[in-house]
This record gives structure tokens, C-alpha cells and sequence, in this order.
């Protein structure tokens, strides 16, 4: 994992385990290693387990049709932000964001209560994540930070001396604060960060509980952690992030967004007066710079 990216770190832990218990029961039906015949603490009998993977394939079932909803923040998702996010921001999308997995009619089932808890949780990290990079800037572009997204996501992103990345780095950073709309994205992410981990580490919890009320076999489930960097290298990646947010708080950041206005603003009335500046006033607006 490259050690520039700490936005993507971030992104890069969520729900690495969302589909364990989906997975295992669908994969094998009633004989899933998730239905063990040895003998466990639990309440449920062989028939409730049984009536369980009934209802839970049911429900799950019906809610295939949401599966483009839960896309997670990965390669094919940056490939074309645009249309991903019209995904995300479809009706169909944000009324099951809203209702959850009730949506459904075949999800109403009390043996699936702690299943739709835990889905709920999934929702919400998911959400938290997709909503980071469908925010676009004044003018409609995709924010500097997506671009470190997408690239962390290719395989070959070209050089990667720490040096370069450590500069892309702080090129982005600063890069973001020529639009308020993506500082205060990135704000939002960065602080609401500690509330997705408290939603990961609810959802895991009732895993688990799930996992063990029907008597299920071992479950290996990953969770990926942050990593150490130098100076920007030896330097504690939170201490990073921590940094980056009390930046992008500072007025030094919010003037560029000022100044940016008013170069845009100018920029609009000298186009209106001189249409031969076309070109020269589409450079000045570009706001992603990659070196």
C-alpha cells in the first residue's frame, strides 16, 4: 500500500468483512460451514437454524436488486465517478439507504433482527464512503482528492519514489482548497471518520453474534489497519491526517477558495467581453494539478 495515500487508507478499511456471512451461506445453501452439526451454546435447534437460512435467502434474495447500491469505493467505482454517483444518488438507492434492508417485504421477519441491525451498519459505512467522492466543485468537477483515489486504485500509477508521492500529496491538499465545496467535503469525511469505525466495529459485533447464534465454524475477518510514514515518513499517519485537517481549516486554505472566486469571477467578464480568450481562460480554470 503506498504510503502517500492516506486518504485512501482510510477508505481501503471499509466493511473488508461485509459479505463474510452473506458469502458463506450462499455459497454452500444449508450445508454452509455457517450450519456446524457440533454442538454449540445456543438457543436455536437444528429447525430454527434451518427456518433462519430459509428466511435470510429469501430476504437476501429479493434484495439483489439493490447490489449496484453497495458498490464499495474501489477501482471500478473511480473509473467514471459521474455515473457512479448517479448510482449512488439514484431514488431506488437512496430510498434503500433510508429504509434499509425493510424495504423488502421478505426481510420482516423477527429471526432476521440482529441480520438487519448488521445491514444497517453496512448502509451506513457505505454511504459515509460513497458520499466522500460524489461531491464535485463549483464548477462540477471531481474533487483533487479523487484523482489520489483513482490512482492508488491503478496498477501502475507511474513513479513512486516516496518523495513524488509525498509531494502529489500536498499538491492535492492544496489543490482542494481552491474550492470550499471540496474542503468541506474532505472536513466532513475526516471528522466524521471515527463515527464509520464505530459503525464497522458495531457491525462486526453482531457478526459475530449472528455467526455464533447459528452455530458457525471459525470466521476470518480482516480488518486492515493504517501504517507508519516518515517525516512525512516516520511520522504517525493520524498526526498526518490531524494536520491536513487543522490546514484545511486555516485561512490560508479558505483564501485560496477566495481568491479563486474572484480570478473565476473576473475571468467570466472578461470572456463575455473577449470570446478569442477561450483557451487561454479554460487553463486558468484548471483546478487538478498533478506533478
Amino acid at each position: 500500500m503506498k504510503l502517500y495515500n492516506i486518504i485512501s487508507i482510510l477508505l481501503s478499511n471499509s466493511l473488508v468483512f461485509s459479505l463474510t456471512l452473506n458469502n458463506k451461506i450462499k455459497a454452500s445453501g444449508n450445508n454452509s460451514p455457517l450450519l456446524s452439526s457440533k454442538e454449540t451454546n445456543t438457543d436455536l435447534d437444528k429447525k430454527s437454524e434451518n427456518n433462519f437460512v430459509q428466511v435470510y435467502e429469501e430476504c437476501n434474495e429479493s434484495l439483489n436488486i439493490y447490489n449496484d447500491c453497495l458498490k464499495e469505493v474501489k477501482g471500478p467505482f473511480l473509473k467514471d465517478v459521474h455515473n457512479s454517483c448517479e448510482i449512488y444518488r439514484s431514488e431506488k438507492c437512496q430510498n434503500y439507504y433510508r429504509e434499509g434492508i425493510l424495504i423488502e417485504p421478505k426481510c420482516h421477519n423477527k429471526l432476521l433482527k440482529d441480520y438487519v441491525k448488521m445491514k444497517q451498519f453496512q448502509i451506513k459505512v457505505v454511504t459515509f464512503d460513497s458520499e466522500f467522492p460524489c461531491i464535485f466543485d463549483e464548477e462540477d468537477n471531481e474533487c483533487p482528492y479523487v484523482s489520489l483515489l483513482r490512482r492508488n486504485h491503478s496498477k501502475d500509477d507511474g513513479n513512486n519514489s516516496k518523495e513524488y508521492h509525498e509531494k502529489l500529496f500536498y499538491t492535492i491538499i492544496n489543490e482542494t482548497c481552491y474550492s470550499k465545496t471540496c474542503s468541506d467535503a474532505y472536513l466532513a469525511y475526516m471528522n466524521g471518520y471515527a463515527g464509520k469505525k464505530e459503525a464497522e466495529n458495531q457491525y462486526k459485533l453482531l457478526l459475530e453474534k449472528l455467526n455464533k447464534t447459528i452455530n458457525t465454524t471459525n470466521q476470518n475477518i480482516i480488518i486492515k489497519r493504517s501504517f507508519s510514514i516518515e517525516n512525512y515518513i516516520k511520522e504517525d499517519p493520524h498526526n498526518i491526517i490531524n494536520k491536513t485537517i487543522l490546514y484545511v481549516q486555516s485561512d490560508e486554505c479558505k483564501n485560496k477558495y477566495t481568491e479563486h472566486l474572484k480570478k473565476s469571477s473576473n475571468a467570466s467578464l472578461l470572456l463575455q467581453s473577449h470570446p478569442t480568450h477561450i483557451i487561454f481562460l479554460s487553463l486558468l480554470s484548471i483546478v487538478f494539478v498533478l506533478l
